[in-house]
């Protein structure tokens, strides 16, 4: 009896030293579940200086995501005042790549992506994103077993994400004994300023030119909506875009990609880096391509039936960006 208790004393401390952490922790993802909507908590700390920024790992509507669970300890922070970084994760995305024709069922390759973007906790404002992709499958061969119509690779871990976050999350300090002394105190770097997003569409709708200041970072985006998960990811699957950007083709693999709702409707929106543009004028040029027929489950013509679209290549009119 005596060799006992102080074992089953150790585990419930044990228990509430587990229970306490896990709280904790729960506490700070909840402090900032609007940080990926945008939304900054002034009492968390500055994105800044060198050595570890603390980060959570959170959905893109602000839930705790199932990597949190393997976040490493040293980057995880202990209170809403030691967080810097939230990194915001997409839901997976199954992308095909493929379609195999053979005499019977045809195959289909696919490939998992994950959007993942980096916010300062304290304001709210993106860091860095990237779209990480899994392997791709093997290729199709000569001859398939009749049954089967889809390869898809491996899925998205976590120990991808972290290599990705550990660029931005572990930035090695300046040793004070090797940085060299200045003559005179160097001025305080000014705050970044937060990106303005421009649609790419905006002379579609009527808003162009958009007028920014010089230096203002630009996140150029696209979006479409409709009416069902399933329509959107139709839409996805059956578009492809080409942008240019005063003349140059934009590389859009870097361009991350988010599911939401908007404006009532499930939207799709696709956002580029934040750039900045030199002073002038500027011209953003979209090309949007569909494949074949789809829909968005909405009749805006009145005429009874679900409005469709493609196959076919559409040009938006050009959207005007005026830095001054």
């Amino acid at each position: 009896m005596r060799s006992s208790t102080p074992i089953l004393l150790t585990l419930a401390a044990l228990g509430l030293v587990v229970a306490g952490c896990s709280n904790r922790q729960a506490q700070v993802q909840a402090a900032l579940a609007g940080v990926c909507s945008g939304r900054g908590v002034p009492d968390a700390a500055a994105y800044a200086g060198g050595g570890v920024h603390p980060v959570v790992v959170l959905t893109s509507s602000g839930e705790p995501h199932d990597w949190s669970d393997d976040l490493a300890e040293t980057w995880y922070p202990q209170s809403v005042q030691a967080a810097q970084l939230v990194a915001c994760v997409e839901e997976e995305q199954e992308r095909s790549i493929e379609v195999c024709p053979y005499n019977g069922p045809d195959i289909t390759r696919y490939r998992y992506e994950v959007a993942i973007r980096l916010v300062e906790a304290r304001t709210g404002v993106e860091v860095a994103s990237t779209v990480l992709r899994g392997n791709d499958p093997r290729e199709c061969r000569q001859t398939e077993d009749y049954d089967l119509t889809r390869l898809a690779g491996d899925h998205i871990s976590y120990s991808a994400a972290a290599d990705w976050l550990r660029a931005h999350v572990e930035m090695a300090s300046v040793s004070a004994s090797t940085a060299p002394e200045p003559a005179v105190e160097a001025p305080a770097a000014p705050n970044p300023q937060p990106s303005i997003e421009v649609s790419v569409y905006c002379g579609y709708f009527g808003e162009s030119p958009v007028t920014i200041g010089a230096g203002q970072p630009v996140t150029l985006y696209w979006k479409w909506g409709a009416a069902s998960e399933a329509l959107r990811q139709d839409y996805i699957d059956a578009a492809s875009f080409e942008l240019r950007l005063d003349g140059e083709l934009a590389d859009l693999s870097v361009a991350s990609q988010s599911l939401n709702p908007c404006d009532d409707v499930l939207c799709v929106t696709w956002r580029l880096p934040p750039m900045t543009l030199e002073e002038g004028a500027h011209e953003a040029m979209m090309t949007v391509t569909l494949d074949r027929e789809i829909t968005d489950g909405f009749d805006l013509d009145n005429n009874g039936a679900p409005d469709l679209y493609g196959p076919s290549e559409w040009e938006a009119p050009a959207c005007e960006i005026m830095v001054e």
